[in-house]
């Protein structure tokens, strides 16, 4: 398993609708097990990257994705995760794909 980095952020479950406190693990900069809010700055790979997700992009905007486990009914699910300007503006659902849970 690689390491990631964890964003703390306010969401609703759409599958069992519990609204809190939920982690999402990502892959995007820096992968420490950094944990971040919404409007922290990302941290990037200095130099060579072995990922074109690590190293800052042009202008420090991005988009990428987030996984997601319901501490409530533990289905999961994915997120997007914005990234504007260095900083983490935004995340929401992906309604598209699909998580590895089997959903019941």
């Amino acid at each position: 398993m690689g390491l990631y980095n964890i964003l703390k952020l306010n969401l609703k479950c759409p599958f069992c609708n519990y609204e809190g406190e939920m982690e999402a693990e990502f892959k995007i900069g820096y992968l420490n097990l950094d944990i971040y809010n919404t409007g922290d700055k990302i941290k990037w790979v200095e130099g060579l990257a072995k990922q074109p997700h690590q190293k800052r992009p042009e202008g420090g905007n991005f988009c990428g994705e987030g996984y997601v486990e319901c501490q409530n009914c533990n289905k999961d699910f994915w997120l997007e995760i914005f990234i504007e300007n260095d900083r983490i503006t935004k995340a929401k659902i992906n309604f598209d794909k699909a998580g590895y849970v089997k959903k019941s």
